[in-house]
Order: C-alpha cells, then structure tokens, then sequence
C-alpha cells in the first residue's frame, strides 16, 4: 500500500485575491450609484400657489384629494353629456366625495357647495365653491374646470386660464366668501386664493428620472 500525504495549498494568497476581488466590486458599485443617484428636484412654487401636502392639514387634504378625484370625474362627465355640466346635485345623488354628505364630509366641516356656470360658444367653464359649517377645521375651496372649443384657442382675459390644464383647485382660509366674479389666475391670486398643487404621477417620474 502506498500513502501519499497532499499539502494544502496556501491560504495566504488565495485570501489576498479573495480581499482585492471584494474591494474592487465594492468600488464598481459605489462608482455606479454616484453616477445613478441625483437630487431630488422641488417643484418651485409661486406665490399664489401652495403644496397640496406640505401646506394643508389631514382633513383639508382628504378634501383636496376628493376634489382632485370628482373634478377628473366632472370633466369626463361633461364630454359625455354634449357639452353639460354636472350640478351639486347630481354629484350628491352620485355619492362622490367631498359633495357627498358622507361621515368624511362632516369631519372635513361640512362643506356647503355651490356652482356657477360661465359657458359661452367657445369656451365651456364651470366653478364649484364649498363653504365650511365648521370654521375652525376647514376654510374654503374652489373648484374650477374649462373646455376650450375654439380651434385658435384664445378667449377674453378675465375668463378661466387653465394653461390646457381641464381644472384648478383653489384654497382660502376664509370661510366668509363670496363667489368670485372673475375666475382668471390673475384675478384670484388677487383676492387671495391659493392654488392648491398636488405632485402628480408625471411629477414622480421627472423627480426620480431627473
């Protein structure tokens, strides 16, 4: 019989590759996610203009957040029906929120809706106002949509500017307000609304692509 011993192979070098090999995969990767990571953007604000979720509280978000809803609702509501805008009471008999009187719409204050409509050949234009009972949990909102049915696209100044946008939401503190006259971004920055911006499924593919 014949017994051959086998040596093992040494370690030391096979841990020394084993160390660059570790530390060259580590420095690829973080060479990769420095060049992939970017800053997240903020979407710069006007003045008359304020964050749906940094500058209102639970319960004017859940309106907000109703209203951005019904308004897409509204809107497609209003190509279907020949040009017809849907009143407060159709959205009450719809049960859609925040116009429903729903457990949510008393939480939120109680919201008292009205609507104006400024429809004319050219230019389709409605505007729902709602007003808090409860003064100390919400102040008012206003919802304002436009369809633009010229082919040149242009309207008188003082009517809605939307910037081919179909809706704005608009926010005041102010419980005691009147309808607004004028319904231009001009003229309700001046009397103090807020435009209400919400970051939109757009806004997170540009704030995580860049």
């Amino acid at each position: 019989m014949h017994t051959q011993v086998v040596k093992p192979a040494g370690s030391s070098r096979e841990g020394l590759y084993f160390v660059l090999t570790t530390a060259v995969v580590i420095a690829v990767a973080a060479i990769c996610i420095m060049h992939r990571t970017k800053a997240e953007p903020e979407r710069v604000l006007f003045e008359y203009q304020i964050s749906g979720y940094k500058d209102l509280n639970s319960f004017k978000q859940g309106t907000f957040v109703a209203l951005y809803t019904a308004a897409m609702e509204i809107d497609a509501a209003h190509d279907n029906n020949e040009g017809t805008w849907l009143s407060v009471k159709d959205l009450q008999e719809r049960f859609m929120p925040p116009f429903a009187h729903d457990r949510a719409w008393a939480m939120s204050g109680k919201l008292i809706w009205t609507q104006k409509i400024l429809n004319n050949d050219m230019i389709h234009a409605t505007a729902y106002l709602g007003k808090p009972s409860i003064s100390d949990i919400s102040g008012s909102f206003l919802l304002v949509l436009l369809h633009n049915h010229s082919t040149e696209g242009d309207y008188q100044i003082g009517e809605p500017e939307h910037d081919e946008e179909p809706f704005k939401i608009w926010y005041s503190g102010e419980t005691a307000v009147d309808f607004p006259e004028k319904l231009s971004v001009r003229s309700l920055a001046i009397m103090g609304w807020k435009e209400v911006i919400p970051y939109t499924g757009d806004d997170e593919m540009k704030r995580i692509k860049g």
